[in-house]
């Protein structure tokens, strides 16, 4: 029943990308509104976005500003521009939550000279860290 329901949840959002990134469950249910939006704020092209699933990291300022709205999306910048990772930390499941904070808490003092950069140079971190863990929306 739960792989069939990941299995239509991936139809609906109607993006090979989203299954392949490894989209923790908590987040299945947003990840198709939320990559929509900030692909249309940023014009990014998401066969970009896709890359960074190997490790291609995009210098071009359109993949750095769709991260930093994913981030925006979940209200997690502070007003210091840092990310606010316990506030990030919500939204994961209780089993998936100590992996992640073992992963935020070594990336946590990256911060970039705006927000596009934070999240670039964040991600970066995210995945060099454990990749098989990472994913983005």
């Amino acid at each position: 029943m739960a792989t069939e329901s990941l299995l239509i949840s991936v139809v609906l959002i109607n993006s090979v990308a989203l299954a392949y990134n490894k989209i923790p469950d908590c987040f299945m249910d947003v990840a198709s509104g939320i990559r929509s939006k900030c692909q249309e704020e940023t014009g990014v092209d998401l066969a970009v976005v896709d890359r960074m699933m190997d490790g291609e990291f995009s210098a071009e300022k359109s993949v750095s500003c769709y991260l930093g709205c994913i981030l925006n999306s979940f209200g997690v910048y502070k007003p210091d521009g840092y990310i606010d990772y316990d506030r990030l930390l919500l939204g994961f499941s209780d089993d998936l939550k100590p992996a992640y904070k073992a992963m935020y808490d070594i990336c946590k003092e990256y911060k970039g000279e705006d927000m596009c950069e934070t999240a670039l140079i964040s991600n970066k971190c995210y995945y060099n860290y454990n990749k098989d863990i990472y994913f983005v929306l």
